[in-house]
């Protein structure tokens, strides 16, 4: 609790989404507790808190936010079952590493993970991509 009454506060249960984003009555994973109160909109076992915590809401560009999607990455594993661990140690979590690489240049909505720096697979692939083009041009 943040000491704040609930309709004084924008963000009552605390998970990053605004209150009013989840909705007065809106309970997504039917689990009898409404969104603006439920620590887990989707209850995927991974926390609204954790899945909202990305520069691009919706990692897959399918249209649904992270916090709501089963899915986030897209690649065909349930959250639940890809969880929070990280198999590759790249700093991203399965859930939201749709290839176990992040990729800057993701099929999905494009965006980047803001836990992610440059790695040298990025770089591996820029450089690839140049020589095609200039391959291409000539």
């Amino acid at each position: 609790s943040d000491g704040l009454e609930n309709f004084r506060d924008p963000d009552d249960d605390g998970d990053t989404v605004p209150t009013i984003e989840e909705g007065e009555s809106s309970d997504v994973d039917e689990d009898g507790l409404v969104d603006y109160l439920d620590a887990d909109d989707d209850n995927d076992g991974i926390p609204t808190e954790v899945e909202s915590n990305w520069t691009d809401d919706d990692v897959d560009g399918d249209g649904s936010p992270n916090w709501l999607d089963l899915d986030a990455d897209g690649d065909g594993l349930l959250d639940e079952q890809e969880g929070q661990k990280d198999k590759d140690k790249d700093g991203v979590p399965d859930f939201v590493d749709p290839d176990g690489i992040y990729s800057n240049y993701y099929r999905g909505s494009g965006g980047q993970c803001s836990h992610v720096t440059s790695s040298s697979v990025s770089g591996t692939w820029l450089l690839l991509m140049g020589l095609l083009g200039l391959r291409r041009r000539r």
